[in-house]
């Protein structure tokens, strides 16, 4: 992931913060917001592959969301974009983020990370470092990853 697409991601669960905040509706300010149309969101998208996931129907999503069903295939077929409550309800249903639910590159997390939060709190200091940091932060934390995996594969062995 580039330093833009994580300044990128870390505005938008900005502009989540301050929906809790302010309650203000900005997802019809969005597209502009990050440059891009609202059919090139890929939501509608997300939603079909997260329920089809789950193998609910369009019905049991509706029913989950509290909404009419010709909404979800609305937001389904890309013909609306649903409103910033109802994101946050996609999101808790499906347990992703909504950064994952927005922007096509975002990696899939869960909703509420519940692992160190002065480590996640770091992380969207990230984009303040110079590229060549960002690199080196990048494989190091590729190389603890790898070192993990070949201990849970050791351990698996033995």
């Amino acid at each position: 992931m580039d330093a833009f697409s994580v300044v990128k991601g870390s505005f938008l669960s900005s502009l989540i913060t301050l929906r809790y905040i302010f309650f203000v509706d900005f997802l019809y300010f969005l597209p502009n917001i990050v440059n891009m149309k609202a059919k090139n969101i890929p939501i509608h998208t997300r939603i079909k592959e997260l329920r089809k996931e789950k193998g609910w129907t369009q019905s049991d999503l509706a029913k989950n969301l509290e909404l009419e069903n010709k909404m979800i295939s609305y937001y389904e077929n890309g013909k609306s974009i649903p409103n910033a409550d109802t994101l946050i309800r996609i999101a808790e249903v499906f347990d992703v983020s909504i950064d994952y639910l927005l922007i096509e590159d975002v990696p899939r997390l869960p909703l509420e990370r519940t692992g160190n939060n002065e480590l996640l709190k770091q992380m969207y200091e990230i984009d303040k470092l110079t590229e060549k940091d960002i690199e080196l932060v990048s494989y190091m934390i590729s190389s603890l990853i790898t070192k993990n995996k070949i201990k849970e594969l050791a351990t698996k062995a033995s």
